[in-house]
Order: C-alpha cells, then structure tokens, then sequence
C-alpha cells in the first residue's frame, strides 16, 4: 500500500518542478521582450512608453503606470497603459506630493509596496477610495526606477483581480523595475550627449561667427589701403596674410567639430577636376610666390569629371599645398599631380622636397592637435585632420609617403562619374 503513495508523491514533485520550470521559461521569455523593446527606445519618453506597455503584458496586469523623476527630485507626468489602450500609453495627471499614492510612497520611501487587495488598498489610501473604486482596480504594486541610489522613475500595476504577491512574483517584479531604470538612466545619458554636442557646435559657431568680424573689417581696411608706398604695401599685405591664415584656423576648429559630430556639410556632384585646380593653386599662389618655391601643375585638359565637393576638395588642396610649402626648403620644387588612375578614380598627388617625415609621425600627421616634436613646423594641428575628414566623407584617404633624398609624397583618389551621369 505504501508503494502507490511515494508515487504519487514523486509525481507531485516532478509535476511542481515541471510547473515551475515552465513559470521561469515563460518570465525569461517575458524579460527578453521587454528587454528587446527597450532597446528600441531612445529618449525618456519612448522608455515609459514601451516599459508601461510591456510590463502590464509581461504582469498580466490590467493597469500599469510609470513615472519619470528629475535629478533635482521633481516627479514628471505619469503614462499609462490599460489593456483597452492598445494604443500607445498616454499623459494622464500629474504625481502630486500633497495627496498620498502607492506611487509617491513608493518614490519617497525607496521601497516597492504590494497591496493584495481593496482591503489593503482602501486602509492604506483612504483618500483615493473613489478613484480606486471606478478604476476597478482590486489590487497594486508600485516600486521606485533606482539607478545608483538615485531615483529616477516610479512603476505602477493593477490588477482588476485580487493578488497573492508571492516572493518569486515580486522577484520578478524587482527584476522588471531594475531593466526600466536602467533604459530610463540611458535614454538620460543619450539626451545629455546630444545636448552638449549641440551646445559645444553652436558655441564654436558663434565664437567662429564673433571672430570672424573684426577680421573682416582688418581686411577690408587693409584692402583699402594697399595703394600706398613699397613699403606699406608690403606690411598691409603680412596683415592680410595673417588675417586669412586666422580665418583658415577658425574654419578648420568649426569643420574639426563638425567631422567629430558626423555633421560636416559634403555635397558630392560632377565636377571639372582641372578648374577645381586651377581656382584653388590661384588662391594660394601668393603663399607660393613668398617661399620662392618652383611650383609645378601637371594636370591634363582631358580628365574625366569627378564625383566631389567643389569647395571643399579646393580646401584640400590650398592645405595641402600651404603645409607642404612651410616645410619645402627655399627654391625647391613643389609639384601637383593630377592624372586617371585605376578604373573609376583620380589620383591627386602634392610632392615636397622637405625634409623627410619619419615612418612613426606618419600615422600621427592627421591626428587632430598632434604637435611634431620641436624644431619642426609647429601649428595647432587642425589643417591636415581636416583633410582626412574631408577626404574620408569623400570615399578615400589621405596617405604619405616620404623618403630621404626625394621628399614627401601626399596623395588621395577621387571617384570618377559613372559614364552614364555624364
């Protein structure tokens, strides 16, 4: 007779582990859901959208709410969720302090609260006795978001039927409030970032902006003057010089920030390679000219038309030609190569005879801010990362090669047009 009982027994026992084995299976999958739906969520307010929408499925639950809280310990509206809003989750009132809720008591105190039934719910919150009562909520837990001690969310559930909260249920629940502080602190953290990218574009935009106008009015005025003596000419024209060369670095701080952010302005449309060349070696010239350098251009008439930015491949080009003539020695030869290269590109080449750049300061040449070791051409080190930034939106690269006895070599590709868009 005995026999027969430890059966039943041991079936007993496989049936409750099979159960429970099931009622994990079923939460771990429930986890990943909400977890996957977080992820999918970048600001705050996407976070209490999906998290309310999710958790109330993932509880069962008839009701859920969540609620954001300020750094400085303001409580924001609370969304909601219902299954009969299968939309998604809307503002509905705002956590006041002064009226007592499992919510503020669950913020204030730090703590989740379970309350199993009306009972409960009416003892503890007389004064919400009709709101609970035409909700038609029977039971609620409530538990504060918590983010390295840090308060930064409340969520809400209610059940239109009596609950029995059972540690494994507020396990999952604890588990459930950890993922939404968490996706709420991130969504935080990614609205910080963008908010100090933004405000450190428009600073540099507006110092640019401030900068720039006093130098204008150099310029003009110096324009104007240049009609004057040898001798005044000469010093007008080391004024202009000077202003342009702090205009180009205030271009190269606002384009720098700019390929930092991913917002630098390219456009890519067909161009004449050659005319490309010709306007930017005749801006640069009088750089040219006062180094006494041989410049050389060979470019032939017949290129094929490029894929580029007119202005900003001409920005390449006038940096490139301006840092490899500081470093060319007085009377060398300075040549600019353009010519088809493989199939489909360009190739653009500067070549120096300057003194070699060693193989380790290669890798650094585009690094923004590197600085050559002293007794070499110093400079904020902004123009030639710059020109990687350009190039690389271009497609391509900037790449050096320098040697003793035969100089330095900086070339890069251009896309050529597909025949068809001629």
């Amino acid at each position: 007779m005995r026999r027969p009982t430890n059966n039943t027994r041991l079936y007993e026992v496989a049936q409750q582990a099979r159960e429970h084995a099931e009622r994990s299976a079923d939460r771990l999958r429930r986890l990943q859901t909400v977890s996957e739906s977080l992820a999918q969520a970048t600001t705050a307010d996407d976070v209490c959208v999906a998290f309310g929408r999710e958790v109330r499925e993932a509880l069962r639950a008839a009701f859920c709410w969540v609620g954001r809280v300020q750094p400085d310990g303001m409580r924001l509206p609370l969304f909601q969720s219902t299954e009969r809003a299968d939309t998604a989750l809307s503002v509905t009132w705002h956590l006041s302090p002064e009226v007592p809720s499992p919510l503020g008591d669950a913020t204030d105190s730090g703590e989740a609260i379970f309350l199993e039934d009306r009972a409960y719910l009416f003892a503890a919150y007389p004064e919400m006795a009709g709101l609970i009562a035409a909700s038609g909520c029977e039971a609620m837990a409530a538990a504060p978001l918590i983010v390295d001690d840090r308060i930064v969310g409340v969520l809400a559930v209610g059940y239109d039927e009596p609950q029995t909260f059972a540690d494994t249920d507020r396990d999952f629940f604890g588990t459930l409030t950890a993922q939404g502080a968490t996706a709420l602190e991130r969504a935080r953290l990614y609205s910080d970032s963008e908010h100090a990218v933004l405000g450190q574009e428009y600073l540099i935009s507006v110092m640019a902006h401030d900068l720039k106008n006093p130098l204008s009015v150099i310029q003009m005025n110096a324009y104007m003057l240049e009609s004057g003596s040898p001798k005044e000419t000469k010093r007008i024209g080391s004024i202009m010089h000077a202003s342009e060369r702090i205009c180009a670095l205030i271009d190269n701080m606002v384009d720098l920030s700019s390929l930092k952010h991913g917002t630098l302005d390219v456009t890519l449309v067909a161009e004449d390679l050659a005319q490309v060349v010709r306007d930017a070696t005749e801006a640069i010239l009088l750089t040219l000219e006062t180094r006494e350098l041989i410049f050389e251009v060979r470019c032939p008439a017949s290129l094929p038309g490029v894929l580029c930015d007119r202005r900003r491949i001409q920005q390449v080009l006038m940096t490139l030609l301006s840092f490899t003539a500081k470093r060319a020695p007085t009377g060398s030869a300075l040549v600019l190569i353009v010519e088809p290269a493989s199939a489909g590109l360009v190739r653009v080449a500067i070549c120096d005879q300057g003194k070699p750049i060693a193989d380790e300061q290669q890798n650094d040449l585009f690094d923004p801010y590197w600085q050559p070791p002293p007794g070499h051409l110093q400079g904020m080190g902004l123009g030639l990362a710059v020109v990687n930034g350009i190039i690389r939106a271009h497609g391509g690269r900037v790449s050096v090669e320098s040697q003793a006895g035969t100089g330095t070599v900086f070339q890069f590709f251009l896309q050529t047009v597909p025949a068809a868009a001629d």
